[in-house]
């Protein structure tokens, strides 16, 4: 049964492992601006985590699998709000935006990381 669904979830992570590969090559070729490049990097962060959680079902790679989706959404939002805008200045709704997705990413792990904690205790 292991090997089932070892084989099964680990192997549809490629499509969130190879597209982002791509993605960093083009970067480097076309030298595209940083954003785009950690972007790719947190898709792939997220293709990874899946991949290492759906191999060992640990609860430590849950949290590699989870907490990517949150980073990577904070890099396309901030992609999305400094679209149109001068090379390598942020503006506000952008700071804006990653600060307050880093402090959601940041609530979101320590609530989920006590959260299991506390619930191991009873």
């Amino acid at each position: 049964m292991l090997v089932r669904y070892f084989a099964g979830n680990t192997i549809s992570n490629v499509f969130m492992i190879v597209p982002p590969l791509v993605g960093l090559y083009r970067c480097q070729r076309d030298r595209l601006e940083p954003r785009y490049t950690m972007t790719y990097l947190s898709l792939l962060s997220v293709g990874l985590g899946s991949w290492m959680f759906h191999c060992t079902l640990l609860y430590e790679m849950q949290l590699l699998d989870e907490l990517p989706m949150l980073v990577t959404c904070g890099n396309m939002l901030y992609c999305l709000f400094e679209m149109g805008g001068e090379y390598n200045r942020i503006s506000k709704q952008g700071y804006l935006a990653a600060v307050g997705l880093g402090l959601y990413i940041a609530v979101v792990a320590i609530v989920r990381y006590h959260d299991n904690r506390y619930t191991l205790i009873y």
